[in-house]
Formats: C-alpha cells, sequence, structure tokens
C-alpha cells in the first residue's frame, strides 16, 4: 500500500529546542489558522486536520484510518531559511475554551526566504496519549475550537525560534538545556555555587582562560588508576608544555544523552538496538540522568525530559520505531548545539547507528568535528552493520576521549557498557591556562604524558576555542 508520505511521528516529536518550552505555552493564531508568530518568520496562510489518511493510489482512493494528520501551507516572511518546523493543533471546548487535546507535529524542509510551501504530518493513533487517541478517534469539524501553533523551528544558520523565545546562533548554543526528573535536583544544575574549582569534564570550557580536560588512567589489565598525582603529569598544547593550574578526581552525576538511530536501514536490527540500549541503561549509577533521543530523517524525544529513573528509561527507548531516510549528521549537531552545549557538569554521547547517512540538510563530518571539539562531552559509538561511517566515527571519539563499539556480539557489548559506564565514574580533570592568546574559533592539539611507568592515558586529542 503507498500513499502521500506525510511524516509519521511520536506524539511527543519535537526538535531539541523546542524541549525547553511547555507546549501548554499556546498562541500564535487567531483560532481561524492565519498565525501571528510573525517573529518566527513563517506565516501560516491556512491548515487542516483529519483523522484519516487517504490513499490515493488506490481506486477509489481508501480511507485508512489510525492517524491524525495535519496540513499547513507556510510562508517565508523573514530573512532566515527554516529547516526543522514543528507545530501543533490545540482542540478547546466550543463554549469554555478549555483546552481539550494538544496534538504535535513535525517535518523537516528547507523553506527559502519569500517562497511558501505546504507541509503535512502525521501521528499514529496507537502511539498517541489515551485522551488524544479517543479525542482523535472521535473528532468532526466543527465540534471544536481549532487552532494551529507554530511552536519551534531550526534555521540553517544554526538559530532557533520557539514559542516566548527568540535566539541568535550563539544564544542557541546556550539555551536552557532540557529539564530532568527522577531527582530532588539536576546534578551541576545552577543551584550549584559556581566557583573557581575545576569540574571534572568542564572539558573545553575556557573561563578566565582556563581549559578544563578530562583524562582517563589505566594500567596495562585495564585495570582502573586511582591514584595519579598532579606532579606525574605533563600537558602540552601545541607542542608546548604547560604549566597545569589544578588537577583532580571528583565523583559526581553524569548527563548522558543516549541517541538511537530508528532510519530504515536499521530497521532489521531496531530490536537488538532497543536491547542493548537498555543494557547500557542498566549499567549506569542511580545518580545518573539520560535523555532518550530517536532519530530518522528527523529527531524524536522519547520521552520529553532527562531521568534517572531506569523504568522510564526502558519505556522510552522501547517506544522506538522505524522511520525514514537517515540524518545522521544532522541529528547529531542537533544534539550537540541544542542539549549538551548549554548543559553544565559532566556530560557524554552515545550513540546507536549503522552509521548510514543520506538525509542531512545542514551538518556534515567537518561541522559536526569542530562541534565536538567546542563541547565538554565525550562521544561513544555503538555501530552495527554494513559500519557506513565507521572510520570517520571513530575518529569522533578518539577526539572526544570515548571510544567505538561494534555492536555484532552482545555478550561483548554488554562487557564494553560496563566498561563505559565505569568510565564515565572515574575520570580525572587536569586545567590549564594557555601560554598562547586564546583566538576564538581557533584549534589547538593537546597531548598529556605521565611519568608514571605502566599508565595508560586516555584524553581528548585537541579542542576549538568557542566563538561567542
Amino acid at each position: 500500500m503507498s500513499f502521500p508520505a506525510p511524516r509519521l511521528l511520536d506524539p511527543a516529536v519535537r526538535t531539541i529546542a523546542a524541549l525547553a518550552v511547555a507546549l501548554c505555552q499556546l498562541g500564535g493564531t487567531n483560532g481561524t489558522g492565519r498565525s501571528q508568530n510573525t517573529d518566527s518568520g513563517l506565516q501560516i496562510i491556512k491548515s487542516s486536520f483529519e483523522n484519516a489518511l487517504v490513499d490515493l493510489q488506490t481506486r477509489p482512493p481508501q480511507i485508512i484510518k489510525g492517524y491524525v494528520r495535519s496540513t499547513i501551507t507556510v510562508r517565508n516572511t523573514g530573512s532566515k531559511t527554516p529547516y526543522v518546523i514543528n507545530w501543533n493543533h490545540t482542540l478547546a471546548d466550543l463554549q469554555t475554551n478549555q483546552t481539550i487535546a494538544v496534538f504535535n507535529f513535525q517535518t523537516k524542509v528547507v523553506i527559502a526566504p519569500s517562497k511558501t510551501v505546504t507541509l503535512d504530518s502525521a501521528v499514529d493513533e496507537s502511539r498517541d496519549t489515551v485522551q488524544n487517541r479517543t479525542i482523535s478517534q472521535n473528532y468532526k469539524r466543527g465540534r471544536y475550537r481549532e487552532s494551529v501553533n507554530l511552536t519551534a523551528i531550526e534555521y540553517t544558520d544554526g538559530s532557533v525560534w520557539q514559542i516566548g523565545l527568540s535566539q541568535s546562533p550563539t544564544a542557541a548554543n546556550r539555551s536552557t538545556p532540557p529539564e530532568l526528573s527522577g531527582g530532588s535536583k539536576r546534578p551541576g544544575s545552577p543551584q550549584t555555587p559556581v566557583t573557581g574549582e575545576v569540574n571534572e569534564t568542564d572539558t573545553l570550557r575556557i573561563n578566565a582562560r582556563m581549559v578544563n580536560v578530562p583524562l582517563i588512567a589505566t594500567r596495562a589489565n585495564g585495570a582502573f588508576v586511582t591514584d595519579l598525582k598532579q606532579d606525574e603529569l605533563h600537558v602540552y598544547e601545541d607542542g608546548v608544555e604547560q604549566t597545569i593550574s589544578s588537577f583532580s578526581r571528583i565523583d559526581q552525576p553524569f548527563f548522558v544523552v543516549l541517541i538511537l538511530d530508528v532510519s530504515d536501514s536499521t530497521a532489521w536490527t531496531l530490536g537488538k538496538i532497543q536491547r542493548e540500549a537498555i543494557a547500557f541503561v542498566d549499567q549506569l549509577r542511580p545518580i545518573d540522568y539520560v535523555f532518550v533521543i530517536s532519530f530518522d530523517k528527523t529527531i524524536h524525544a522519547l520521552h520529553e525530559q532527562a531521568t534517572n529513573d531506569h523504568q522510564i528509561l526502558r519505556a522510552a527507548i522501547m517506544n522506538a520505531r522505524s522511520g525514514g531516510s537517515t540524518s545522521l549528521h544532522d541529528a547529531i549537531q542537533s544534539v550537540n548545539r541544542r542539549i549538551l552545549a548549554p548543559a553544565p557538569g559532566r556530560k557524554a554521547l552515545i550513540l546507536f547507528t549503522d552509521g548510514g547517512e543520506n538525509s542531512s540538510l545542514i551538518a556534515n563530518r567537518k561541522t559536526i568535528m569542530r562541534d565536538a571539539q567546542e563541547l565538554d562531552a565525550t562521544f561513544y559509538v555503538v555501530e552495527y552493520p554494513p559500519f557506513g561511517e565507521k572510520k570517520y566515527l571513530e575518529t569522533l571519539t578518539e577526539q572526544t576521549g570515548g571510544h567505538l563499539y561494534e555492536g555484532e556480539n552482545e555478550k561483548k557489548l554488554r562487557e564494553a557498557f560496563a566498561r563505559i559506564a565505569d568510565e564515565l565514574g572515574h575520570q580525572y580533570t587536569l586545567s590549564f591556562q594557555p601560554s598562547s592568546p586564546s583566538v576564538p574559533g581557533e584549534s589547538h592539539v593537546i597531548n598529556v604524558r605521565t611519568s608514571n611507568p605502566g599508565v595508560n592515558m586516555r584524553t581528548r586529542k585537541a579542542y576549538t576555542v568557542r566563538e561567542n
């Protein structure tokens, strides 16, 4: 069966930027479908909402139940070029105007200035909330007060617009990190006093000309070295030895972004990816928080908050569904800029993918590597056949002090996951003030050596000075 291909998305789908804004912050339309979101650069010209899809390839056309579909026509009246558009369709009581249901949609398309484009997206009712499913199944036009609202837009220049917040590219990179749930306080949250003390994973954040570099020290047998001393270390920037300002090992929570590739090319192995992702989560400590993301052509937030509740994380991972084409580069870049860059404290990215790439619009290998060198995060990759980007992903993980693992052997993978979780809890940090001027956008090679015989060290290979 074939039918015009609206995007089939989870009800919680939204861009990473939109996660910081509650979807109950409605507004932006006058109830007629015409948008007042003029500061977004997009104007909604018309919209429609249906509780079924129509297969136009059959004769007569076949009605396909089980989906809700939103179609909007938008005009780009701004000067920037959107490429990810999020909107919602709200149903409210005719008498009280009280919101009854909100359906969230997303699509990915480049819209040049002055262009008008029709977008459509669909939600599988079986994966929506019980409330929304009940409403959509009984939906009839005229029964509710309806409005359509733009909620978040990502632009090709890296900037973000979202309800109640307009950001420049620089501000977007430091936007509010995702809210965490399951604990009393976000690890490394603003409530934690900020002092001159070196945070263990503030790898590339340069403050008062200070560079912080995490490192993992092991013996030849793989055992972690827990008694490394500052006077045993030497750090070099571009071949020039630097003075170590401080060296420490601090046991703090980790913030992990778990990214699952659910594109068509991984459909055959999705169950395996899910099992192994859950196996990784089960290795983490109760104090570590995880944000679960999946991607195909666009990004799916499998749970709207980061949490340390393993039961919620397992359910979120099992909610992943196979999708369409693969925007691997766009997905990594969006997570880097929307989640990892603004998140404080110790952080890591864990990516499960086959390395395929065929539909990214904005990002490429070069931009991802540059972002990785600017971030305070360690990258780990679990890759499955046919290993499309193996050499590049291996370089990416090595540059950030992480590692790439092949996903074919489940037993070895479980051992690797235990190792990763162990590494996250056994990191040192050294800090130094560069002897040369720090020029925004400039990259520097880092080399850390030790006089302690028999100690192997793994650390970040380079960093790039952030452009403010």
